[in-house]
């Protein structure tokens, strides 16, 4: 088994803490990873043809790998378990990230 330092979790939340920074080895890392993912997804795209646009799922756990992703240019997201699960807060997330869509003089 894993040291209690070392159980994925922990390593997790550890990474993705506030005090982490946008500095930190983790981000960096996520950082390649997204890169790596995405130009692998485009060639993937390309191989195949594809005509409607390609979906990734899984993997968004926090507001920060939401962050992540913007910052290298994703402009859509599919969230499911983590929504279901707590680790997002759909009011959190929808205040952020909900475009400021209101029809004139407010809802009715």
């Amino acid at each position: 088994m894993y040291p209690p330092e070392e159980i994925p979790e922990t390593v997790t939340a550890r990474g993705s803490a506030p005090s982490a920074g946008s500095g930190s080895l983790a981000r960096a890392a996520l950082d390649l990873f997204i890169s790596c993912y995405g130009a692998a997804a485009g060639d993937f795209a390309l191989a195949v043809l594809a005509r409607g646009g390609v979906y990734v799922a899984g993997g968004i756990g926090s507001l920060n790998d939401l962050s992540a992703l913007e910052s290298v240019g994703v402009h859509a997201a599919i969230l499911g378990r983590a929504l279901y699960s707590g680790g997002l807060d759909a009011h959190a997330v929808a205040t952020r990230y909900a475009p400021a869509v209101r029809p004139p003089g407010g809802l009715a």
